[in-house]
Formats: C-alpha cells, sequence, structure tokens
C-alpha cells in the first residue's frame, strides 16, 4: 500500500515537471490504426503505468523471495522479464517512447524501495489486521461491488469482470473470518 501511494506521488510530480508529449502527439500518426482513443497530452515522461508495474513487481520480488540461490536468480530473472514484457506494451501501443518507459521502471523500483521500507520501518499498515475494521472493509467491497455493476451495465469490458469476481472472493474471505470470530 505504501509502495502504491510514493509511486502515485512519483508519477503525478514527474509527469508535471517533465511535461513531455506523447508519440500521437509529436509524430504523424495518420498511418496507423489506432484503436480507441487517441492519447495525445503532454504527459509522456515517465509512463504510470510503468511505474505501477515495477512497483508490484519491485513488492513481489521481495516479499516472495526463494531461499536458495538457484531459484533466487530465476526468481528475480522471471520478475525482470515480466515486469518489461508488460511495460513495453505501452510503446507498442504507441503510448509512449521507450525512454519513458525505462525512466518508469526506475521510479517504479524506487517506490517499491521505499514502500517496502516505509511499511517495515513505520508500521502504518498494522490496523489493517485488527478484526474490529472488518465492517468498514465490508461496506466498501460492498461499494466498490455496486460501483462496478452499474459500470458493467454502461461499458461491457471483460475487466470489469475479473475485477467483481476478485472483489466477491475478497468480500466472502472478509466476511467469513469476521462472522468466525
Amino acid at each position: 500500500m505504501s509502495a502504491s501511494l510514493v509511486s502515485c506521488v512519483f508519477s503525478t510530480i514527474l509527469k508535471k515537471l517533465f511535461a513531455v508529449p506523447r508519440p500521437a502527439l509529436a509524430f504523424d500518426n495518420s498511418p496507423f490504426f489506432i484503436i480507441g482513443k487517441t492519447l495525445c497530452g503532454n504527459n509522456s515522461l515517465p509512463s504510470g503505468h510503468s511505474i505501477t508495474i515495477f512497483t508490484t513487481f519491485t513488492v513481489l520480488l521481495f516479499s516472495f523471495m526463494p531461499k536458495k540461490l538457484d531459484y533466487k536468480i530465476l526468481w528475480i530473472f522471471f520478475i525482470i522479464t515480466t515486469a518489461f514484457s508488460l511495460a513495453l506494451t505501452r510503446v507498442g501501443i504507441g503510448a509512449h517512447y521507450p525512454l519513458d518507459v525505462f525512466i518508469g521502471g526506475i521510479f517504479g523500483f524506487i517506490s517499491g524501495l521505499l514502500g517496502i521500507f516505509i511499511t517495515r520501518k513505520y508500521k502504518i499498515w498494522d490496523w489493517i489486521s485488527n478484526k474490529k475494521y472488518y465492517p468498514v472493509f465490508i461496506v466498501l467491497f460492498l461499494i466498490c461491488c455496486i460501483s462496478l455493476i452499474i459500470r458493467i451495465t454502461h461499458e461491457n469490458l471483460i475487466i470489469y469482470y475479473f475485477s467483481i469476481a476478485s472483489l466477491v472472493v475478497s468480500l466472502y474471505k472478509i466476511t467469513t473470518v469476521y462472522v468466525k470470530k
């Protein structure tokens, strides 16, 4: 959670600081077939998606690090390869330059490390495991489910179905743990 907040701050500040035009704004994109809305603002550097991807994968890297050296090397290679593969899709769809993705990856890695440090040092998220706050989470999950159902009725996108499935499973799990007391 701390890592995500740090990455949001980095992304917001750096995009305003650099104000680099996106490729669709800088180049003639008439020979390309663009699916969806053309991204053409002055917020290309750094790639926010890359920051998010590398923040998440940095936390995963250190959270699930194997003990054996052979497995560590494979794990690190897998995480870095997967993160770069996902982040480079932003270049492939024409939303960013390769440098945007690379710099976003660096700031994502830094965000992940800072988030891990903040969480371990200050223990600001320990209250989440306290069962007295579970009713708040249950209500928030229900609100999110309702919001997603409304979104599904307006925009029938597959990602919303994945999101609602995840929320329903989380809602079920937290409710059963809370009820068992």
